[in-house]
């Protein structure tokens, strides 16, 4: 980035790959670094990784019961209203209708509790719009933000777009309304029955692997984990082992440093995999002394768990062949951040079948796409020691191509002589 005389064009870079050398010393990634060089009893030096290994494992559960028939009646209404909107020709208010099935159907793969908040929202909203019947009409269609603007906002502003939204895309057929109303009232219905009776498999896959793992035996212990509905605003106590868990959205995905812990869970999946690498580095970091544990949860019972398990071991396996965590890294240039969700958007409106987006998975995630960016043809050129007399030597150029402030001075005032603008020294 400093010498103007490097890769300065497409000449250069060939005459690089011909000579089979770069000039430059170059580290990408995290995973490639090293400390200094250390003293052995043998009398060698050795340099270690600064970095520790990540250890990602799977916990994998079947949705039981009234927990499974409520995860079936969500998504047969998810795909109702979705095929119904893509039917109507209305392409902006189906890609809205779409935008807020495909959240409900998020919500019931992270908890029932936010999934029943949801529907209760929707349901108060169809009952506002029945007592207006006689005034229906069109509403303002907000703009539906991206999958990053939308992982961006702050949970207030999610809220208030959701709400919107939500408004938005209901029917404007009063018939419809109250067809859509008995069917949320179900909804409902059935998933106070799985929160009030304790039903929910994955909470208790949580609590069992805490206990398998004896968490709570070891008061220094801390895990950290993630789930796309829940606020936080607990980091310092974490630190201070004032908690020993720590709940966190994707709001802590990216600031936040908590090598303090190097347990993770994953209780949700995020349908954009970039988030993956984004949570992973919160515990995966300098400072980190210790190997990290990463907990993946998934329903096999269901379209969604089933997807991102695949996409996820298929990533597994790619790290595991190349031997490189910068997998994770680099993800985003090969599976564009909404992907998946459109992937399971399509699915929701009957455009793809679940064998369908399974084999989109696998003809789009692929191994040489990643050994291609991960040893990218720079960096499999650059030289793994440094040429210390070359540096030495650049480094002398560059003191005698800098600008001096004595030059820099000449230049000032003779610039202001030629435009008649006075100069008052400061001594």
């Amino acid at each position: 980035m400093l010498d103007q005389e490097a890769y300065a064009d497409v000449k250069s870079i060939h005459d690089a790959m011909a000579n089979g050398e770069a000039a430059c010393y170059l580290r990408r990634t995290k995973e490639v670094m090293l400390d200094f060089p250390k003293p052995q009893a043998d009398g060698t030096w050795k340099a270690n990784k600064l970095f520790t290994k990540r250890i990602p494992g799977t916990v994998a559960f079947d949705l039981e019961g009234i927990e499974f028939e409520l995860y079936r009646a969500v998504t047969q209404y998810v795909q109702l209203q979705s095929a119904r909107a893509a039917a109507s020709g209305d392409d902006r208010r189906a890609r809205a209708v779409g935008f807020i099935m495909a959240m409900y159907q998020r919500r019931i793969a992270s908890s029932t509790h936010s999934l029943k908040e949801s529907l209760v929202r929707r349901e108060k909203a169809l009952k506002q719009l029945l007592e207006t019947a006689t005034q229906l009409g069109d509403l303002p269609m907000p703009e539906i933000p991206s999958s990053d603007e939308w992982e961006e906002m702050d949970d207030a502003e999610r809220e208030e777009r959701e709400r919107d939204l939500e408004r938005a895309t209901l029917s404007r057929r009063k018939p419809d309304l109250e067809a859509e109303l008995l069917d949320i009232a179900k909804l409902i219905a059935k998933a106070e029955t799985v929160e009030d009776g304790g039903h929910e498999i994955k909470l208790r896959r949580l609590k069992d692997q805490l206990t398998e793992k004896g968490f709570f035996a070891d008061p220094t212990q801390r895990l950290l984990v993630f789930t796309e509905y829940k606020d936080i605003n607990a980091e310092r106590n974490f630190w201070d082992l004032k908690t020993q868990v720590l709940v966190a959205t994707e709001a802590a995905g990216e600031g936040i440093n908590l090598q303090c812990c190097h347990i993770l869970f994953n209780y949700d999946i995020p349908w954009n995999p970039n988030r993956l690498e984004q949570r992973m580095g919160r515990i995966h970091r300098y400072g980190q002394t210790k190997d990290c544990l990463i907990f993946n949860f998934f329903a096999r019972n269901t379209v969604e768990g089933r997807v991102l398990q695949k996409l996820i071991q298929k990533l597994e396996a790619i790290r595991d062949a190349l031997d490189d965590d910068a997998v994770f890294n680099v993800v985003g240039e090969v599976l564009p951040a909404n992907q998946i969700e459109r992937l399971l958007r399509d699915f929701y409106a009957g455009k793809l079948s679940e064998n369908d987006i399974e084999a989109r998975v696998e003809v789009e995630v692929r191994e040489e796409d990643f050994r291609r960016i991960c040893q990218s043809a720079l960096e499999g050129l650059a030289k793994k020691s440094l040429n210390l007399p070359m540096l030495v030597e650049r480094r002398a150029l560059a003191q005698e191509r800098r600008i001096v402030p004595e030059t820099v001075a000449r230049f000032f005032e003779a610039s202001a002589k030629e435009v008649g603008l006075p100069l008052t020294p400061i001594r």
